[in-house]
Protein backbone atom coordinates (compact mmCIF):
# COMPACT_ATOMS: atom_id res chain seq x y z
CA UNK A 1 0.00 0.00 0.00
CA UNK A 2 1.31 3.43 -0.86
CA UNK A 3 0.40 6.82 0.51
CA UNK A 4 1.31 9.84 -1.55
CA UNK A 5 0.98 13.48 -0.65
CA UNK A 6 1.19 15.75 -3.65
CA UNK A 7 1.13 19.49 -4.00
CA UNK A 8 0.68 20.87 -7.46
CA UNK A 9 2.16 17.87 -9.15
CA UNK A 10 5.23 17.11 -7.08
CA UNK A 11 5.53 14.44 -4.48
CA UNK A 12 5.89 15.69 -0.91
CA UNK A 13 5.71 12.44 0.96
CA UNK A 14 5.43 8.83 0.06
CA UNK A 15 5.54 5.82 2.26
CA UNK A 16 4.98 2.20 1.52
CA UNK A 17 3.00 0.50 4.24
CA UNK A 18 3.09 -3.18 5.02
CA UNK A 19 1.84 -5.60 2.46
CA UNK A 20 -1.76 -5.38 3.58
CA UNK A 21 -3.33 -3.94 0.45
CA UNK A 22 -4.13 -7.37 -0.94
CA UNK A 23 -6.23 -8.11 2.15
CA UNK A 24 -8.06 -4.80 2.34
CA UNK A 25 -11.37 -4.68 0.55
CA UNK A 26 -12.41 -1.09 1.30
CA UNK A 27 -9.63 1.19 2.53
CA UNK A 28 -11.72 4.37 2.08
CA UNK A 29 -12.45 4.76 5.79
CA UNK A 30 -8.74 4.58 6.65
CA UNK A 31 -7.90 6.98 3.84
CA UNK A 32 -10.57 9.44 4.97
CA UNK A 33 -9.06 9.40 8.46
CA UNK A 34 -5.61 9.91 6.93
CA UNK A 35 -6.90 12.79 4.79
CA UNK A 36 -8.45 14.42 7.87
CA UNK A 37 -5.13 14.03 9.66
CA UNK A 38 -3.24 15.63 6.75
CA UNK A 39 -5.73 18.51 6.65
CA UNK A 40 -5.32 19.04 10.39
CA UNK A 41 -1.51 19.02 10.18
CA UNK A 42 -1.59 21.42 7.24
CA UNK A 43 -3.99 23.73 9.08
CA UNK A 44 -1.66 23.78 12.09
CA UNK A 45 1.26 24.64 9.78
CA UNK A 46 -0.67 27.55 8.28
CA UNK A 47 -1.76 28.73 11.73
CA UNK A 48 1.82 28.72 13.02
CA UNK A 49 3.11 30.34 9.79
CA UNK A 50 5.47 27.44 9.23
CA UNK A 51 6.86 27.20 12.75
CA UNK A 52 5.25 23.82 13.38
CA UNK A 53 7.97 21.20 13.20
CA UNK A 54 10.79 23.74 13.36
CA UNK A 55 11.84 26.72 11.35
CA UNK A 56 9.61 29.47 10.07
CA UNK A 57 8.32 30.61 6.71
CA UNK A 58 10.27 33.13 4.69
CA UNK A 59 9.02 36.62 5.48
CA UNK A 60 7.06 38.55 2.91
CA UNK A 61 8.59 41.61 1.30
CA UNK A 62 7.87 45.06 2.68
CA UNK A 63 6.23 45.96 -0.64
CA UNK A 64 3.84 42.99 -0.43
CA UNK A 65 3.15 43.75 3.22
CA UNK A 66 2.19 47.35 2.32
CA UNK A 67 0.08 46.20 -0.63
CA UNK A 68 -1.79 43.69 1.55
CA UNK A 69 -2.50 46.47 4.02
CA UNK A 70 -3.74 48.80 1.26
CA UNK A 71 -6.01 46.08 -0.11
CA UNK A 72 -7.24 45.18 3.37
CA UNK A 73 -6.00 41.58 3.01
CA UNK A 74 -5.04 39.23 5.81
CA UNK A 75 -1.52 40.31 6.86
CA UNK A 76 -0.31 36.80 7.73
CA UNK A 77 2.01 34.94 5.37
CA UNK A 78 0.10 32.87 2.76
CA UNK A 79 -3.23 34.17 4.05
CA UNK A 80 -4.05 37.06 1.69
CA UNK A 81 -7.19 35.43 0.27
CA UNK A 82 -7.12 32.12 2.21
CA UNK A 83 -7.49 30.30 -1.13
CA UNK A 84 -4.48 28.04 -0.65
CA UNK A 85 -5.17 27.28 3.01
CA UNK A 86 -8.84 26.44 2.42
CA UNK A 87 -7.98 24.22 -0.54
CA UNK A 88 -5.81 22.11 1.73
CA UNK A 89 -7.80 22.16 4.96
CA UNK A 90 -11.48 21.95 3.98
CA UNK A 91 -12.71 18.67 2.63
CA UNK A 92 -14.66 19.15 -0.56
CA UNK A 93 -13.04 22.46 -1.50
CA UNK A 94 -13.18 22.93 -5.27
CA UNK A 95 -9.39 23.11 -5.57
CA UNK A 96 -8.57 20.31 -3.17
CA UNK A 97 -7.04 17.16 -4.60
CA UNK A 98 -8.31 14.16 -2.67
CA UNK A 99 -8.17 10.97 -4.68
CA UNK A 100 -8.61 7.57 -3.13
CA UNK A 101 -8.60 4.16 -4.68
CA UNK A 102 -7.95 0.69 -3.35
CA UNK A 103 -4.20 1.22 -2.99
CA UNK A 104 -3.50 4.92 -2.92
CA UNK A 105 -4.44 8.21 -1.33
CA UNK A 106 -3.47 11.42 -3.09
CA UNK A 107 -3.89 14.67 -1.20
CA UNK A 108 -2.97 18.15 -2.32
CA UNK A 109 -4.21 21.19 -4.13
CA UNK A 110 -4.67 22.40 -7.68
CA UNK A 111 -4.06 26.05 -6.75
CA UNK A 112 -1.63 27.18 -9.49
CA UNK A 113 0.86 28.93 -7.21
CA UNK A 114 0.98 26.16 -4.60
CA UNK A 115 4.18 24.54 -5.88
CA UNK A 116 6.07 27.82 -6.01
CA UNK A 117 4.93 28.80 -2.51
CA UNK A 118 5.57 25.37 -1.05
CA UNK A 119 9.16 25.51 -2.31
CA UNK A 120 9.92 28.57 -0.14
CA UNK A 121 7.22 28.17 2.53
CA UNK A 122 6.52 24.46 3.08
CA UNK A 123 2.89 24.07 4.10
CA UNK A 124 2.68 20.32 3.57
CA UNK A 125 5.28 19.62 6.21
CA UNK A 126 5.21 16.24 7.94
CA UNK A 127 7.49 15.56 10.87
CA UNK A 128 8.80 12.05 11.51
CA UNK A 129 6.25 11.83 14.32
CA UNK A 130 3.49 12.82 11.87
CA UNK A 131 4.60 10.08 9.48
CA UNK A 132 4.46 7.48 12.25
CA UNK A 133 1.05 8.70 13.40
CA UNK A 134 -0.25 8.66 9.83
CA UNK A 135 0.98 5.12 9.23
CA UNK A 136 -0.45 3.99 12.59
CA UNK A 137 -3.80 5.64 11.84
CA UNK A 138 -4.10 3.72 8.59
CA UNK A 139 -2.91 0.42 10.00
CA UNK A 140 -5.25 0.78 13.01
CA UNK A 141 -8.19 1.24 10.65
CA UNK A 142 -7.21 -1.92 8.78
CA UNK A 143 -6.60 -3.98 11.89
CA UNK A 144 -9.43 -2.78 14.16
CA UNK A 145 -12.25 -4.66 12.40
CA UNK A 146 -10.31 -7.89 12.85
CA UNK A 147 -9.14 -7.13 16.38
CA UNK A 148 -12.30 -5.62 17.84
CA UNK A 149 -14.91 -7.28 15.64
CA UNK A 150 -14.55 -10.64 17.34
CA UNK A 151 -14.92 -11.59 20.94
CA UNK A 152 -11.70 -12.48 22.61
CA UNK A 153 -11.29 -15.94 24.05
CA UNK A 154 -10.27 -16.20 27.67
Amino acid sequence: MRISVRAYGFKMYEEKLFRVSENVVRPQRAFLHAADFLMHITDMTFESQGRRGGGSWKRISEAWKARKEDLNLDPRILHATLRLRKSLTRRGHSEQVLIMNRKELKFGTSVPYAGRQNAVRPFLKLTSSDRRMLANEIVDEFVSPFHYGRRRRR
